[in-house]
């Protein structure tokens, strides 16, 4: 699949578990696969609480994404990116301003969204920093980002 200018096109799909711990295993955050349990026991909140996808680049899965819907307006976004990516940031970038800032976002009329990246994974930042977030507070080991909409 390409896209516009001829950049691959991501697909999504319904999220998995499974997708979570595939994608934790082959992670650009070295960390993530010590999360698994917390995402296995917080299955129900992910799928039931916002919206969960899976995304695939040429068939193959590259990330596991979503939102959890709080409260008036507001929502957390999370994610997990497999180093398979890093070849195509273009790409990831577009998709996600695109599904996030096109369709979630106004879909859900959400005003506020947050996000928490672990100290010390730069990648993470400046993926955040690209998307328009600001680093508005530190939680023990995490930045607090948001982006008011």
């Amino acid at each position: 699949h390409t896209g516009i200018r001829g950049l691959p096109m991501i697909e999504l799909r319904p999220f998995k578990i499974e997708d979570a711990e595939q994608v934790c295993s082959e992670s650009i955050d070295d960390t993530a696969i010590k999360q698994m349990p917390v995402w296995k026991n917080n299955e129900k909140l992910i799928t039931e609480s916002g919206i969960a996808q899976s995304g695939y680049l040429d068939n193959q899965l590259v990330f596991v994404a979503g939102m959890i819907f709080t409260k008036n307006g507001q929502a957390e976004l999370w994610a997990i990116f497999s180093k398979k990516l890093i070849m195509h940031k273009k790409t990831l970038l577009r998709s996600l301003r695109t599904v996030l800032f096109d369709f979630v976002i106004p879909a859900n009329n959400i005003k506020r969204v947050t996000v928490l990246s672990r100290k010390g994974f730069s990648q993470s930042q400046t993926l955040l920093k690209h998307l328009g977030f600001n680093k508005c507070d530190v939680i023990q080991d995490y930045y607090l980002y948001e982006r008011l909409i």
